[in-house]
């Protein structure tokens, strides 16, 4: 739900990302001698150039960014086959089974290339240490699940900002790759931008852009619980100047609707505003400053999740509980 912004640093990231892939021996096929098998195959000329094309590029589209993903690399793709018809494209070999006997296989020409892309091996084997490099614990789409991956344990999913399915050539581009819970991937699968909603892109050059979206509660529900806290509260779910992106956000997500089952974790910042004083806040933060701990560990103590911005996606709801403290001017 926040961005990050290209510097330097994710730069690097990226390029490091790309040393991954190619010293990978996983099986004996790093990316690029998995399209060279796959071109020896084909037959079509199409199918041939646009696997050149991969091939030919491979080291800037793994570093791509994504201003670059439709002024730049759609165009060229598009001219050897048009993404409307990758998804259906198709070629066949022929294949011997056990017993000897030849048969004409058919194959799904796009899932070919992210197989011969090691898409599989991304997401499995390499991309796990970038998470905890880029700090995020979270599904990037919804903050309201986790996205982890501890010690060979995964429990996340890669989506693309930009499908596979139509853009099979930035299958493992670094910031194409959006790690994800299962319900946002699965609801979002290959769906694109249209003329009335925008996606939302993990990734952006623009400063401004960062972060787009506010989780508020609804002021006249508020009100009413402050003079009774047994009136429920209502959150509001809202994207800064960006209707297109909000519309997007409810659509693939169900963001608005998937906010009103936390209402009781936003009743709880409401009750620590009221509580915590500044008296009682400078008493507690006397004691862990006397235990060693920074303002930021004690803010995330009273808080009960992590309080700085760029920390959103390192715990469930951390967007929810930053934005209502902010809303309800409760300064830690």
């Amino acid at each position: 739900m926040r961005r990050i912004f290209i510097d330097g640093t994710i730069r690097q990231m990226a390029k490091d990302f790309r040393t991954d892939l190619c010293n990978s021996s996983y099986g004996r096929i790093t990316p690029l001698s998995g399209l060279i098998r796959l071109k020896n195959i084909l037959a079509d000329a199409n199918q041939i150039d646009y696997v050149e094309a991969i091939i030919s590029n491979w080291d800037d589209l793994i570093i791509a960014e994504p201003d670059t993903y439709i002024t730049e690399w759609e165009p060229l793709f598009d001219s050897i086959i048009p993404k409307a018809q990758i998804e259906t494209a198709t070629y066949e070999t022929t294949e011997t089974d056990n017993q000897g006997n030849t048969q004409k296989v058919t194959h799904t020409f796009y899932k070919s290339v992210v197989a011969a892309m090691r898409y599989d091996y991304v997401q499995d084997t390499v991309y796990p240490k970038y998470m905890s490099k880029l700090h995020i614990k979270t599904c990037v789409y919804c903050n309201a699940q986790y996205a982890i991956s501890v010690e060979g344990y995964i429990n996340y999913e890669l989506d693309h900002a930009l499908p596979k399915s139509k853009y099979p050539y930035l299958c493992t581009t670094f910031m194409n790759l959006q790690p994800s819970c299962s319900r946002c991937n699965k609801s979002k699968s290959n769906k694109e931008e249209d003329a009335t909603r925008t996606l939302f892109r993990l990734y952006t050059t623009k400063q401004n852009d960062i972060d787009p979206m506010q989780l508020r509660l609804d002021s006249a529900s508020l009100a009413k619980n402050l003079s009774d806290p047994k009136q429920k509260l209502s959150i509001n779910f809202s994207c800064i100047n960006d209707t297109k992106l909000e519309k997007g956000q409810n659509e693939f997500f169900h963001i608005k609707k998937l906010y009103q089952a936390h209402t009781d974790v936003a009743e709880e910042i409401v009750w620590k505003s009221r509580v915590y004083d500044s008296i009682a806040l400078d008493n507690y933060k006397k004691t862990f400053t006397k235990l060693g701990f920074t303002e930021s560990q004690f803010r995330r103590f009273i808080l009960g999740n992590y309080a700085e911005k760029e920390d959103v996606h390192m715990r469930p709801l951390a967007k929810l509980i930053q934005d209502i403290a902010k809303q309800l001017k409760f300064k830690i």
